[in-house]
């Protein structure tokens, strides 16, 4: 009988069974206990990549890991890549567990890592104190809380549950309805934010950013909803929307005679993963008559970090299409300039923060002027974005940087402001 409650690839108990023998110890045993939530992040770059053979003999060393010089009491896999655990902490601090079990998740990481050098292999893990004869279902959404708190750092961590976190997760469960209201209602939008010139300030482009308004009115950035998006997959319509949005705005602007500028539209990298994504792309497009020279596709630096080979060709389809693509975030976390060489971009975006960072020292001035001449002699272009002083603007200028954009010259902009703004010259002039 013991067998059916027993899941085949693992061994380990069907989470449902799970949460019963789990509150059944909960509430009879006397123990002080903690939940474990453990995630492997992107699981579905190792199916990829290596095959599903291979990602179950992952999924298989994964729960033999967890099971590893630990007083675990029950332990499930609770569906593909997620596991949970029961364990007997005894009279350990809390907090010391967690840094010991942090230090067995990176130790299992970098060997993760080394067997699959094709993904960016991570491991997340919540933790949280089970209080005496609390339900179950809470002290699994607990547990799920921390391992989704976004933490600053490697993404392989152990984090611990704190009640603030309970606010973020009001929050973030918000975010989804609001986004399909705001859907439903035309309550999605379009920002514009303009990039100059450094030579005569003139404008030269311009970045469509999202915005949603919610039922009272307010402005949500993507800041507030980006991830919570990506993580329900509801990003891809919100990355089409806002595609067919930026053509329907110029299609106007053309109505009206305005001077078009070419305008870059943010793609996720959940959105690749899409088989019917390029063809959703043409399918917009192919109802505008809007040059393709100026529509500009952003992707993230990131995005080819973690699958090389498989971006570098969905990128190269859009490519193909006669858009042109730009690097975002260059700078922001796993930059090199020999993958920026295998790279199918036009234009590289240096973010903010490694622009600020460098502005403070000869050294780091050097560094962004050898970038930019690098860079610009395979004839890829140049934008520092987060630009907010003069000062700023006459270093990147004298480094080589032609173009710039941020609050020195605008914020993003609605587009009744920016057209009046910025698109007055007519096309014939």
């Amino acid at each position: 009988m013991d067998i059916i409650k027993r899941e085949k690839l693992t061994g380990l108990y069907y989470f449902d069974y799970f949460k019963e023998e789990a509150q059944r110890i909960i509430n009879e045993s006397g123990k002080r206990l903690a939940i474990y939530s453990v995630n492997i992040n992107d699981f579905t770059y190792i199916n990829h990549k290596y095959g599903y053979q291979e990602g179950d003999r992952v999924l298989v060393r994964i729960a033999e890991w967890l099971l590893e010089n630990k007083n675990v009491v029950v332990s499930s896999r609770a569906y593909s890549d997620h596991f949970f655990m029961l364990v007997d902490i005894g009279s350990a601090d809390i907090e010391e567990i967690a840094v010991l079990e942090d230090i067995s998740c990176c130790e299992f990481v970098r060997k993760m890592r080394k067997k699959y050098p094709l993904v960016a292999f991570d491991v997340s893990i919540g933790m949280y104190e089970v209080e005496e004869n609390e339900n179950i279902s809470a002290v699994v959404d607990k547990a799920e809380l921390a391992r989704r708190a976004d933490e600053p750092g490697d993404k392989s961590r152990v984090i611990l549950f704190r009640e603030e976190l309970m606010e973020k997760e009001i929050i973030r469960k918000s975010v989804v309805p609001i986004f399909k209201n705001a859907i439903d209602d035309n309550r999605v939008t379009a920002f514009y934010q303009p990039k100059i010139s450094t030579e005569d300030h003139a404008l030269v482009g311009a970045e469509a950013l999202a915005r949603i308004i919610d039922e009272n009115g307010r402005v949500l950035s993507p800041n507030q909803f980006v991830n919570q998006l990506e993580e329900s997959s509801l990003i891809l319509e919100l990355d089409l929307y806002i595609l067919e949005q930026v053509h329907k705005d110029m299609t106007e602007w053309m109505a009206q005679n305005k001077k078009l500028t070419p305008i870059s539209v943010n793609l996720s990298r959940v959105d690749f993963y899409d088989d019917t994504f390029i063809d959703k792309i043409k399918d917009i497009v192919s109802r505008y008559s809007i040059d393709s020279g100026l529509i500009v596709f952003e992707v993230t630096e990131t995005m080819f970090f973690e699958d090389l080979d498989y971006m570098i060709e969905q990128v190269t389809q859009i490519k193909n299409l006669g858009y042109k693509i730009s690097l975002d975030d260059f700078g922001s976390g796993y930059s090199s300039l020999g993958m920026v060489s295998k790279l199918p971009v036009d234009e590289i975006k240096f973010d903010r923060s490694f622009v600020q960072n460098s502005l403070d020292s000869d050294k780091g001035i050097k560094v962004i002027k050898g970038l930019i001449d690098t860079i610009r002699d395979v004839d890829i272009d140049i934008i520092c974005e987060g630009i907010e002083k003069l000062s700023e603007e006459k270093i990147i200028a004298e480094c080589g940087c032609d173009v710039i954009q941020g609050y020195l010259y605008d914020m993003p902009l609605k587009k009744e402001n920016f057209a009046y703004k910025y698109l007055n010259e007519s096309q014939g002039e």
